[in-house]
C-alpha cells in the first residue's frame, strides 16, 4: 500500500476508536468513504481487464458483403472475403471446393433465378466464426445449367 492509503486506513482506525455522541455517525461515514475508494480504485484500473473486442465488429461487415454478393451476382469480390480453400456444402449438391467453384454456383443460381434475394435473418459471431440464419427467395425464369421451372423458390 502507499502512504495515501495507509494514511486513509489510518484515519478509519482512528475515527472507529474515538468516542462521542457522533461516533457513530463519523464510523458510518468513513466506511463509506472507504467503500467509495476502492470503487473508484477499481473504476481506474486498480483492476484492470482487458475488454475483448466485439467479434461482430470485424466479422458482420463480411456476412453483410456476402450476402451482397449473392443478391448482385458480382462473384469478382468473393476473393477479398474469402477463404481460397473454402468448400461449400448442400444438401441438393455435390460440395463446392474453393472460390472459383462457389462463383459457379453463385453464376448458376443468378441466372436461373434473375430475382434472386438473400437476406440474414439472424447471425451469431464468436472470436473467429460467425454464423448466419438466411433465407433465399427468387423465381426461376432463367436459363443455364439448371432447368427451367418458372417456379418461386423459398428456402
Amino acid at each position: 500500500m502507499d502512504d495515501g492509503t495507509y494514511a486513509f486506513l489510518k484515519d478509519v482506525l482512528t475515527i472507529k476508536s474515538f468516542q462521542s455522541p457522533c461516533s457513530r455517525i463519523s464510523m458510518k461515514m468513513s466506511k463509506i468513504n472507504f467503500l467509495m475508494l476502492i470503487m473508484v480504485f477499481a473504476l481506474l484500473g486498480g483492476c484492470h481487464q482487458e475488454q475483448k473486442p466485439d467479434p461482430s465488429q470485424e466479422l458482420k461487415p463480411i456476412i453483410d458483403k456476402y450476402a451482397e454478393l449473392w443478391n448482385t451476382g458480382n462473384v469478382s469480390e468473393l476473393d477479398a472475403i474469402m477463404d481460397p480453400d473454402f468448400i461449400y456444402h448442400s444438401d441438393k449438391l455435390p460440395a463446392v471446393n474453393g472460390i472459383d467453384g462457389i462463383k459457379k454456383v453463385k453464376t448458376s443460381f443468378r441466372t436461373a433465378y434473375p430475382d434472386l434475394k438473400l437476406v440474414v435473418e439472424d447471425d451469431l459471431f464468436s472470436e473467429n466464426e460467425a454464423v448466419g440464419r438466411w433465407k433465399i427467395t427468387g423465381t426461376n425464369t432463367g436459363t443455364g445449367e439448371m432447368p427451367l421451372t418458372e417456379k418461386s423458390v423459398d428456402i
